[in-house]
């Protein structure tokens, strides 16, 4: 079958499914990640990409990865012409969905080639490794982190206190990894229960240990945090509604400070380092109880 976005398109995989399963994956990571996403879009969000990735050529794969990223990441746009010069918020989505295209390789190679289901566990351990080596060499560090979309999932964030934020990218990507290559091997039952009971189990494993965590908590163990922010940013969340806000960024502040003081029981006061540029800076502070509930307060000066 010729034409259609992504040329020549394979017998078992349409163009019409490829564009749908591009537009999906887009909507559900734009919607799902940066700024103010819906977290549970983020579990999903891979799923079409890879499925089609297991039905078309390792071509076809790349461009329907690298396609589906670039719109995906339109979301940071808004925030990126605050900050940066306008090649930056051209390159940032198209520089960023080359490692996203590397994985969905990665993986398709793993599911193709290989006949166990570890292959699921290919793509997550890529997409983590990624961020982890951007957060040692990016001047932005954990910036745009893919666990930093599920800072309004409480009992999910606790899993730092235990594996950094690397645990949650590693878990959130996991999860449609395994959904994808269950799909593809739903022909064999072994396969297929193997690649959807393992993650499955391994999330239900996380979430447990953060609902406890959040059930165990105690007004007294507290710790406190703060963050500081440019009025540009407390622009781009709207600070009409800042008691809505607030939560959000306090959570976000949450996963920095776990990631760097795995034991949040420790007495002692966590100072996050900031670059000021702006006359007025909004700093919002809060006493962050270990199992993540919080207490608010905000000043500007």
């Amino acid at each position: 079958m010729e034409g259609g976005s992504f040329g020549k398109c394979a017998a078992d995989a349409t163009c019409g499914q490829q564009t749908v399963g591009v537009l999906a994956a887009a909507a559900a990571y734009f919607f799902g990640t940066g700024v103010s996403g819906l977290w549970p879009l983020a579990w999903i969000a891979p799923i079409p990409v890879l499925v089609l990735s297991y039905r078309s050529s390792a071509r076809q794969s790349a461009t329907i990865a690298f396609v589906a990223y670039v719109f995906a990441n339109l979301n940071i746009a808004s925030y990126l012409v605050r900050l940066a010069a306008p090649p930056a918020v051209i390159g940032a989505p198209v520089a960023s969905a080359a490692p996203f295209l590397l994985a969905v390789l990665v993986q398709r190679y793993a599911i193709l080639q290989g006949k166990d289901w570890s292959g699921a566990l290919v793509f997550p351990a890529a997409w983590t490794s990624y961020e982890f080596l951007m957060s040692l060499m990016a001047p932005d560090g954990t910036a745009l982190n893919l666990a930093y979309s599920q800072a309004g999932a409480l009992p999910l964030v606790q899993l730092a206190s235990v594996t950094g934020i690397w645990g949650i990218s590693f878990l959130v990507t996991l999860i449609p990894a395994g959904m994808a290559a269950a799909w593809h091997w739903r022909g064999q039952r072994r396969l297929a229960l193997a690649a959807l009971g393992v993650p499955i189990c391994l999330g239900l494993m996380a979430w447990s240990y953060g609902w406890a965590r959040v059930a165990r908590s105690s007004p007294a163990s507290t710790l406190r945090v703060g963050a500081a922010t440019i009025g540009a940013s407390v622009r781009l969340f709207d600070a009409s509604t800042r008691e809505q806000v607030l939560p959000l960024l306090v959570a976000l502040l949450a996963l920095a400070c776990l990631q760097e003081q795995p034991r949040p029981y420790a007495r002692g006061l966590v100072r996050v380092c900031v670059s000021l540029h702006a006359q007025q800076t909004a700093v919002w502070a809060a006493s962050l109880p270990a199992a993540g509930s919080l207490r608010l307060g905000m000043s500007v000066f």
